[in-house]
């Protein structure tokens, strides 16, 4: 089973409270630190329901999204129709997508790069985004943090939101894998109606500072920095379960 499929359905309702339009201002504020403007292209890769790209679009930007989850993709362009919002999202893989553009900035939202799970998964998308870049263009992301996840570990989490008057329950149930760098989530969401419950599993890895300075170079970008989610000045410590990566195209 494909992730993000049946689950899709659901997603906006267990991120609800997340504050994309707050992301979006800390977006411009690294966009203004590290870009080469005027910024006015975005590529948002693993764009989901369009959470960044609505908000970017709405600011004035000219975006488009490319996620591999036609489900989720399903939802952003019903989003953007309703907003009247001329956004362009595209169904393909992000380690071997080719829309022959180049764009002013590039962004992975959301732990997007932490779904590539082998060095070949994540170079293939950095060389993929150095190729959509401007020269001198950023390409911004996060992940999951390497001394954090292994200093406090995942654990299991129930959270439980309303789906049209309906409690929906998710399940998340990781297991650690230290030797491979990942975690692998099992979902199980209940009370989605007729008595179905969904089941998905995710995999994700996590990444270490000189790494993700080690893949910046064998992609042929440069890593800026690397911060704690939402920061654009502090540096990440062994409690910072997501960082902020910051890449630039020659």
């Amino acid at each position: 089973m494909g992730i993000f499929k049946d689950y899709a359905l659901f997603y906006d309702a267990f991120y609800a409270e997340k504050d994309y339009s707050a992301e979006c201002d800390f977006l411009e504020i690294l966009w203004q630190e590290h870009g080469t403007p005027p910024v006015r292209k975005v590529l948002d890769l693993g764009c989901g329901t369009g959470g960044h790209a609505l908000i970017l679009a709405e600011r004035g930007y000219e975006v488009i999204g490319v996620d591999r989850s036609g489900e989720m993709l399903s939802q952003a362009c019903a989003k953007a129709s309703a907003r009247n919002l001329d956004i362009r999202f595209i169904q393909e893989d992000i380690r071997k997508f080719n829309l022959g553009l180049t764009f002013d900035v590039a962004i992975a939202m959301f732990a997007v790069m932490s779904y590539q799970i082998t060095n070949d998964d994540v170079l293939n998308t950095l060389c993929c985004v150095r190729n959509h870049l401007k020269p001198g263009g950023v390409f911004i992301f996060d992940v999951w943090f390497g001394p954090a996840v292994l200093n406090e570990r995942p654990r299991e989490r129930l959270n439980i939101v309303k789906h049209n008057e309906e409690k929906i329950y998710r399940l998340a149930q990781p297991s650690l894998d230290m030797i491979d760098q990942t975690v692998q989530v099992n979902y199980l969401l209940t009370g989605t109606g007729k008595g179905r419950k969904i089941q998905e599993s995710h995999r994700l890895r996590f990444f270490f500072y000189r790494e993700l300075d080690l893949l910046a170079r064998l992609s042929e970008m440069k890593c800026l920095a690397v911060h704690p989610f939402l920061s654009n000045d502090k540096k990440p410590t062994e409690s910072t379960w997501s960082v902020s990566c910051i890449y630039q195209a020659p």
